[in-house]
Parts: structure tokens; sequence; C-alpha cells
């Protein structure tokens, strides 16, 4: 069971690979344990459209995604991003050497 009232972020950052059988039974009892009953947030670079495919097993995805759609709040954020920026003023910097941009296809 899922403390409900800690605090919950899952990052989908560099998704290259659809997620694993384990992986995804896991997000899906995490989404599931905290639906209705505590607040969620999602960070990712992966486009929205690109999540059913990541997230792998069709029916897994449906029952996640509607979990997460049902009460969400999006945020798009535009703009360069802050590695970008900080890239630009400080080329040495350890995160300059990061991809600047999302790496899913």
């Amino acid at each position: 069971m899922i403390n409900n009232s800690a605090r919950c972020t899952v990052g989908f950052r560099r998704a290259t690979a659809p997620l694993t059988d384990a992986q995804q039974r896991d997000l899906l009892e995490l989404v599931d344990d905290r639906y209705d009953k505590a607040a969620t947030l999602i960070t990712s670079q992966l486009p929205i459209d690109k999540w059913h495919a990541y997230l792998g097993d069709p029916t897994i995805a449906d029952a996640i995604l509607d979990r997460l759609v049902h009460n969400a709040y999006r945020i798009v954020l535009k703009g360069e991003s802050m590695r970008a920026q900080r890239a630009a003023i400080d080329p040495e910097h350890p995160s300059a050497k990061e991809p600047t941009t999302p790496t899913h296809t």
C-alpha cells in the first residue's frame, strides 16, 4: 500500500524504450493507489501523444492514462530549456554536456 499523504513526482526523462512489464504494473499501482486521494505530479519531455506507446501494454496504458487524465491540469512549458541557457553562459558547466533537446522519436 502506498502512503497517499506522501508527495509524488514521476519523471519520464529521456524515455528511449517502453516500460518493462514490472515497471508498468508498478506505475499502475502507484497511480491507482493515489487516484482521487492525493496529488501526483508527472514531468516529461515525452509528448503526450507518445505516452501510450511508451507505457507499453495497451490495457495497462489505458488504465494509467485514464487515472492521470481524469482530473489533470496540463502545463506546457515553452522556450529554451534551462540547460541550454546555462550552456550558452557557461559551456563548461556539467549540464551543458547533456543533450538540450528531447531524445524521443
